[in-house]
This record gives structure tokens, sequence and C-alpha cells, in this order.
């Protein structure tokens, strides 16, 4: 993204968690003995997490060829 002008300017990481959803499912369904499982696959492998990144566009100013003048100071 910087080849085309944006720049990082900030960025947060939010870790993920589970739903009280899926608490719930995960208890109704021990009773199908499945539950046991889902618990335990909740327990090993954490939700991934959410990271958001603030970017800034600046101009960039490319080198111009020897010799030739810039749009701007064309007349």
């Amino acid at each position: 993204m910087a080849a085309v002008g944006y720049f990082p300017v900030s960025q947060s990481w939010a870790p993920g968690h589970w739903g009280c959803g899926s608490f719930i499912v995960a208890l109704l369904l021990c009773f199908l003995l499945i539950g046991f499982l889902i618990f335990i696959y909740m327990i090993i492998v954490p939700p991934s997490g959410t990271l958001t990144v603030t970017y800034e566009r600046r101009v960039i100013n490319h080198p111009l060829p020897s010799g030739e003048k810039s749009e701007s100071t064309k007349e």
C-alpha cells in the first residue's frame, strides 16, 4: 500500500473471545456426549482476534527524468 501512498498511522489488536451462545450450545450438547468435545475444543483453540489498522494517504513526489517539467510548472 505504500507504493500508492498509504502509510499506517496506528494499529490496535483486540483478542477474540467465545460468545455466550457457544457455551450454551456446548452445554446443551453435553447430553449427546458431543458437548464435552466442544468444550475441550473451546479450551484448547483460542478464537481469532481483530487487528485494526488506520492508514493515512501521503503524496509521494517521484523524481522526474532530467529535462522534464512537472504539470504544475508547465506553461
